[in-house]
């Protein structure tokens, strides 16, 4: 966390504003057209640009999130990535955070890359990268041992890895579901039952420990506490390779190389939940994650400053709106001054209300939304 010399940046913003957009603009223009190949080139060159701007100026959380940026766009490039689709978003989302998190800092917020780590991770993923973690911010206790439970089938050890390769296709299935959200919250149900009983039937620690930790993110996802991203579509997928482990190498492979960075990226996902179902809550504390965290309420705040609506989008959005209003007052006045009354002038005037109300909502303006609806 460092102080940022907001006069610095004050200086170079704009540049930076302007070249990232330049950068958005060839990112559109190679999804249109994939073939100009060229288009793509413009945009690695327009966030190299601004990764050297950001390094000049020592705002290494800000720097960090472009290089990763920049490296994404060179996968596309060379066509690296899995999925085409969601690294479009992902990098499209990063182009478009950065500015408001530069305004984050120029309100005399300090510069934290601890705040950008959901993005960061989103953009690691979508090159099939490890993810990152908070280091030494964030360093769980992993030899916590998941809790005791009841067995539930009648071997273990060589048990656990028969019925691995007996449940896998279920995980997949779920998988399949939350990934195409087709009925995503069944998807999860059924990624969490077969996780249950993988850890019902868990002999070793290890392998225990990992289903235990899965669970409590899946129960969190469920619960809308963590929200569904590439990352954390990613850990689950990594959850997987695991199950896959057990039914190769049996259930004891755990325990000879542990999922430590697996584990560890779980558990931040579960300490970040915003809700408190069971086993989010068990591992909480065991795991004591209220208290490693760092300074979690001014991180949440941070981020949840980076979601809102920027200064430059509310002025452009409240423009319009005041010239819709203005619009409805002159319908308004037409139809009470007329002798005869058009019923369609207020059919209008509904419709640009409702339009408003969602305009506003897409801005999480609840009460105001909650005004024109009236």
């Amino acid at each position: 966390m460092s102080v940022v010399d907001t006069n610095t940046l004050k200086w170079v913003k704009s540049e930076i504003d302007e070249t990232l957009k330049q950068a958005q603009t060839s990112l559109e223009a190679y999804v249109e057209d994939t073939a100009d190949e060229s288009q793509m080139r413009f945009c690695i060159n327009y966030l190299h640009q601004v990764h050297g701007t950001l390094q000049m100026v020592e705002l290494h959380g800000a720097a960090l999130a472009v290089e990763e940026m920049e490296k994404l766009s060179q996968a596309i490039f060379d066509d690296n990535v899995n999925n085409k689709n969601d690294a479009y978003e992902t990098l499209m989302q990063g182009i478009l955070q950065v500015p408001d998190y530069l305004e984050h800092l120029l309100a005399g917020n300090p510069d934290m890359p601890v705040v950008l780590l959901p993005l960061l991770n989103d953009i690691r993923a979508a090159r099939n990268e490890a993810l990152l973690s908070e280091g030494a911010l964030f360093t769980p206790d992993l030899s916590i041992d998941a809790p005791a439970v009841e067995f539930t089938v009648e071997s273990r050890g060589e048990g656990l890895s028969s019925l691995a390769k007996k449940i896998r296709h279920n995980f997949h299935l779920g998988l399949l579901s939350w990934f195409q959200n087709k009925n995503p919250k069944a998807g999860l149900q059924k990624i969490s039952d077969v996780i249950t009983e993988l850890t019902q039937a868990a002999e070793s620690d290890e392998a225990r420990r990992v289903f235990w930790i899965a669970n409590g993110l899946v129960e969190s996802l469920k619960d809308d506490g963590v929200d569904t991203s590439v990352a954390v579509k990613m850990l689950l997928g990594h959850v997987d390779r695991q199950i896959k482990k057990i039914i190769d190498d049996g259930e004891l492979a755990l325990d000879g190389a542990p999922p430590e960075e697996l584990e560890k990226n779980l558990l931040y996902y579960v300490a970040t939940s915003t809700t408190a179902g069971a086993a989010t809550k068990e591992i909480k504390e065991a795991f004591k994650l209220k208290d490693i965290m760092p300074d979690t309420q001014t991180v949440e705040r941070a981020r949840a400053d980076l979601t809102a609506p920027n200064a430059a989008l509310m002025e452009t959005v409240s423009s319009v709106i005041i010239e819709d209003i203005n619009k409805v007052k002159d319908n308004l006045d037409v139809f009470v001054r007329s002798d005869e009354k058009d019923i369609s002038i207020l059919e209008d005037v509904a419709s640009a209300l409702t339009q408003m109300s969602d305009t506003l909502a897409m801005l999480n303006l609840g009460v105001q939304r909650e005004a024109v609806l009236k």
